[in-house]
């Protein structure tokens, strides 16, 4: 049986000898635990011996009654606190248009630390840190965006006081199961939920519950409803007894909900603040001492000239180290003068003579190294100056010696400048985008009051109007070759597919020989292909032509996130970043292929296989077709959904639902990813579908009961580069007819079909007759 837990006791099996500090732990393996603190403690080690008096002073009374006090020397455990060395972005977070507030809660205590400045841009790599703290314990912090920009917007709020569980109303209705992002076991960050009667309510921010992540207990995207998607979570062990989270506000609410996987992510490094001995510090608000001495490896800190009272849990603050811990205990050693008619004291060496290892301990030689000897250090060499010092000796005298200062002089002549170097200093005081338009107007915000914070969504200009515009960055608009010559109408072909290309080239797909060093450069981390059409920040699919990744071309180790994570291989999405027409490197996210000067992946070896290819996304969104004038849509999905009540094979051609009522001949239905047309509806059965498979360029597939039936819209659909009409556009080329004869007898019917072409040519339709001759 294997169970998992925290510590809950320590054995000591030898306690050791002679030790004067005590010791700390450094290290605790283990394959799954983490975050553990121990801490030694100790009766004896530590305790004060003996006290040395500098200065016994004099005149003392031998009277008790008046004897001298002394000031307690406090020794403290302490919890000595950190601060910000740096703060690394480790993932960008997903959807993210403005930067989010951070808030940092200590992993140890669980507050919010509130004296801190923290600041950063979407494309930064790190955090600059404009104010630090000094108040965080030696775990990692928890640094929680809030504010953020991303997430789906709330609808409305509800709280099932039985079951303690709370139901999100997001405001935006979910077309599709693979569109809704939330399922059951994903964490999330609530925020900027309002409630009306906050002095009982708690609330239903993530912040309310010291910025825990909610865990999805319950999902419903109301795909077929066509109506707002909910979520559920469960405040059950969050909430006190007789504890409710409060009435939603919808007035004074801007509620979001942030998966868990899309946040912004950090990691940082701690510094332990240091104090230095001899330093005043603050204890608690306002009691001064003085370090006697500071042990950062078991935090024990002696302070000195301390009054007044001293409790657990107050703060040490260093005046110049800046320093912050925390008292966990108090060791207060009282001290008592012993007096007497006399005292004795210890005192160290008075010279240094015989000391070993001194440079300024010299042998006695009776002659330089002598009692009686001296040397005059000078620029003046001794023999004239000797007359006169000698003449200053006792008659007994001393040795006199010199330590003569030899000095020299250089000379250096001028110095002819041939060429003159001017430095020119540029100060720029500012920084000014050239989009940006200065003194537009007056305006003002909105106020909404989140509980008890103030927050705002909108600006109201006073005299300009703003109109929707749309801002193209990157695009190119490219010309598609024309496809109307292989238009064929005749029933044996019935062509509804074309290749799109521009000056022949293929538009949305581009095969390149991944296998080849002058194509996939690993000097450069570059990729030529030839006259591409990708842009900078473009989202693409990569291909290696087999099922095995190991084909896959080379990069460095990557964190490509939820779905991929680690790898070192070329995955199935990247971005694009332009280096030319015919060359580009690639990114992991488009924040990163955006920036000034792009993030790009790196190239270490080439791929298996020399057909590799590159694909866009969104094709139908992005191009504009017209044929005979008339504008073609691309395929999209209405709010007519059903579901499916018997499983269907891949080739059956007959699809059975629980509802035909706005499902008509001709109409396009997507399950899964299969698009079909319907030939006939309720034919042999109410319920029924009679259906061509595979239609639009889709891959027929076998479904089951209850999967979604979508009913469908429009005139094309392009899958990689090849668009695929719903129905085959009208060619060029001869009439071809199919007569299909119904022969009934009178006691059985027989069909047969008569296929026949016609000549187009003999046909005269002049508007003056119904009846015309068919000749073959």
């Amino acid at each position: 049986m294997t169970s998992y837990g925290s510590i809950s006791n320590i054995q000591i099996t030898n306690s050791g000898k002679y030790y004067y500090n005590l010791p700390t732990v450094s290290k605790i393996d283990s394959n799954l635990g983490s975050n553990a603190i121990l801490e030694p403690n100790s009766k004896s080690i530590g305790q004060i011996k003996k006290v040395n008096l500098d200065d016994i002073g004099f005149d003392f009374s031998s009277d008790y009654t008046i004897r001298p006090t002394s000031y307690p020397v406090y020794t403290f455990k302490v919890e000595p606190l950190h601060y910000f060395r740096e703060i690394k972005i480790t993932y960008p977070g997903v959807g993210y248009v403005t930067p989010s507030k951070l808030v940092v809660i200590d992993s140890l205590s669980g507050k919010e630390i509130t004296d801190l400045e923290l600041q950063y841009d979407l494309t930064d790599s790190y955090v600059t840190i404009l104010k630090n703290t000094y108040q965080l314990s030696q775990l990692s912090p928890r640094i929680i965006p809030t504010n953020n920009s991303n997430g789906i917007g709330v609808y409305s709020v509800s709280f099932n006081n039985s079951t303690k569980k709370v139901t999100i109303t997001l405001n935006k209705i979910f077309e599709s199961e693979s569109d809704f992002p939330f399922n059951v076991g994903d964490k999330i960050l609530v925020e900027n939920i309002s409630i009306t009667n906050p002095e009982i309510g708690v609330g239903y921010n993530s912040k309310n519950y010291n910025y825990t992540l909610f865990e999805i207990t319950n999902t419903d995207p109301n795909i077929e409803e066509g109506e707002f998607a909910t979520i559920e979570y469960s405040l059950e062990s969050l909430l006190g007894t007789n504890q409710i989270p409060g009435t939603f506000d919808s007035e004074n609410s801007l509620g979001r909900v942030i998966l868990e996987k899309n946040l912004i992510k950090f990691s940082s490094t701690l510094i332990r603040g240091e104090y230095f001995v001899g330093e005043e510090v603050i204890v608690g608000d306002s009691n001064i001492g003085y370090v006697e001495s500071w042990n950062p490896n078991n935090g024990f800190i002696t302070i000195s000239r301390l009054s007044g009272e001293i409790e657990e849990n107050q703060s040490i603050k260093g005046a110049n180290s800046f320093a912050t811990a925390t008292i966990s205990k108090i060791f207060k050693s009282n001290l008592f003068f012993e007096l007497s008619s006399s005292s004795k004291i210890s005192k160290e060496w008075q010279t240094e003579t015989g000391f070993l290892n001194n440079d300024l301990q010299k042998i006695q030689d009776s002659f330089y190294y002598q009692n009686f000897s001296y040397s005059l250090k000078s620029k003046i060499d001794y023999d004239t100056w000797k007359d006169a010092v000698m003449t200053l000796n006792h008659p007994r005298g001393f040795k006199g010696f010199a330590d003569y200062q030899l000095e020299s002089e250089s000379s250096v002549g001028p110095i002819s400048q041939l060429e003159n170097t001017v430095n020119v200093l540029v100060d720029i005081i500012s920084v000014s985008d050239l989009n940006t338009y200065y003194n537009f107007d007056t305006s003002r915000e909105n106020r909404i009051q989140i509980n008890s914070s103030v927050a705002s969504n909108e600006i109201i200009f006073d005299g300009k109007i703003l109109e929707d515009h749309i801002l193209s960055i990157g695009n190119r608009v490219i010309s598609i070759d024309d496809i109307s010559w292989q238009f064929d109408s005749t029933e044996l072909t019935q062509k509804k597919d074309f290749i799109l290309t521009s000056e022949g080239l293929s538009i949305f797909k581009r095969e390149f020989d991944g296998s080849s060093s002058d194509v996939v450069n690993l000097d450069d981390n570059t990729i030529k292909i030839n006259n591409h059409f990708f842009v900078t920040g473009e989202k693409i699919s990569y291909n290696n032509n087999t099922n095995s990744t190991a084909n896959s071309i080379g990069i460095g180790t990557t964190d490509f996130g939820v779905g991929i994570g680690l790898t070192d291989k070329l995955p199935s999405e990247v971005y694009v970043v332009k280096i030319s027409d015919n060359l580009i490197k690639l990114s992991r996210t488009a924040e990163e292929s955006l920036k000034s000067v792009p993030d790009t992946l790196d190239i270490l070896s080439v791929g298996i296989g020399s057909t590799h290819y590159f694909s866009t996304f969104n094709q139908n969104s992005r191009v504009l077709i017209s044929i005979d004038n008339v504008i073609q849509s691309p395929i999209v999905s209405t709010a007519v959904t059903t579901r499916i009540s018997q499983n269907v094979t891949g080739t059956s051609s007959t699809i059975y639902l629980d509802s035909v009522s706005q499902f008509f001949n001709g109409d396009l239905a997507k399950i899964n990813n299969e698009i079909v047309k319907i030939n006939s509806v309720g034919v042999g059965s109410t319920n029924i579908l009679n259906v061509s498979r595979a239609w639009m360029g889709t891959e027929p597939s076998s479904h089951v009961l209850g999967d979604v039936v979508t009913k469908f819209i429009g005139n094309y659909n392009i899958i990689e580069n090849t668009i695929n009409f719903a129905e085959p556009p009208y060619g060029r080329k001869s009439l071809e007819t199919t007569v299909r004869t119904n022969v009934v007898t009178s006691d059985e019917s027989f069909v047969y079909n008569v296929s026949s072409s016609f000549d187009s040519s003999l046909l005269t339709f002049d508007q003056t007759g119904w009846t015309f001759d068919l000749d073959s």
